[in-house]
């Protein structure tokens, strides 16, 4: 079995295990989206730190990313990920060193995907989450486009 194979298969495991024990110990649905919207809230620093998230954070920023690298050093496949790899760790960071800037935002829309997609906020951390879209948008539809 290739080694892309393999890292891939653990981080998914590492992944859904991680959120599950998320879910359960913060009682959370497991098939609502509202679970996995506060499990990626907590991913990206908008929630309490726990083991879980931390184990979600190991798969989703160096499990997910190894296993494309593995494919691309087997069989020179992947490159396409990279882009977008890299605007994931840019949104992480951008998230770790703004948290603080979303605690004001209303409870319905403190999640995530809310706070990515149509958060409101001003000043250099509204411009960088302006940015951040656009490059995200933009290594998406490479990622499409190249494949």
């Amino acid at each position: 079995m290739s080694p892309d194979i393999i890292t891939i298969t653990l981080s998914m495991a590492i992944f859904f295990m991680s959120f599950y024990h998320y879910a359960k110990s913060a009682k959370l649905p497991l098939s609502s989206p509202i679970g996995m919207n506060e499990y990626f809230s907590g991913i990206f620093f908008l929630r309490k730190e726990v083991v879980s998230l931390f184990w979600g954070r190991i798969a989703l920023l160096v499990g997910f990313p190894l296993s494309y690298a593995f494919k691309f050093i087997c069989d020179g496949e992947g490159i396409a990920y990279f882009p977008l790899i890299v605007i994931t760790w840019f949104i992480t960071l951008y998230f770790y060193k703004y948290a603080a800037h979303f605690n004001g935002v209303a409870e319905e829309q403190k999640g995530f995907f809310s706070i990515l997609l149509k958060g409101k906020i001003y000043g250099l951390a509204g411009a960088l989450l302006w940015l951040l879209r656009a490059l995200y948008i933009a290594s998406v539809i490479y990622v499409f486009w190249y494949r």
